[in-house]
């Protein structure tokens, strides 16, 4: 197996074990408001910590996020619809953060090929995520996997 592959394989496995546990956070809305500080809360790379690091990004917090997507409006449609916010710029923002992270977290640096490979990757799943077409829990993927983007390993 080749070493992108490897690195894939364990995003993906990172995503999902750490989007079970997140998705129950999320859902039982013990995030709290977002804190208004100039420094981004820690990123956890879960369901729940791409919710909390893209409720930050917009301003909002993560109750009122969480109310628009339940009303039918995507965190998508949301940026977009926040003034000096776009989608664009939040998904760059979640690329970075997760990234970050994942680097942290490896066994060793990751080469400049591996970092483009894994940003892409990223890029196609939080767009995915953003735009409610490809969710990062265990129950949503079982139900769209053929639907998401990158997922084909």
């Amino acid at each position: 197996m080749s070493l992108e592959r490897k690195l894939v394989a364990a995003v993906v496995v990172l995503l999902l074990a750490g989007g079970a546990a997140g998705a129950g956070l999320a859902a039982s809305g013990r995030g709290g408001p977002a804190r208004q500080t100039r420094h981004a809360p820690p990123f956890r790379v879960t369901h729940a910590g791409f919710v909390r690091a893209s409720a930050w990004f917009l301003g909002l917090d993560v109750a009122t996020l969480r109310h628009e997507v339940k009303s039918g409006r995507t965190i998508a449609d949301v940026a977009d619809a926040t003034a000096g916010k776009s989608a664009r710029g939040l998904t760059a923002y979640l690329v970075r953060a997760a990234s970050s992270r994942l680097q942290l977290v490896a066994d060793r640096p990751f080469s400049p090929a591996q970092e483009r490979v894994l940003r892409a990757w990223l890029r196609r799943r939080i767009t995915g995520f953003l735009k409610d077409t490809c969710p990062l829990n265990l129950s949503g993927l079982r139900r769209r996997m053929a639907g998401c983007p990158g997922m084909s390993i």
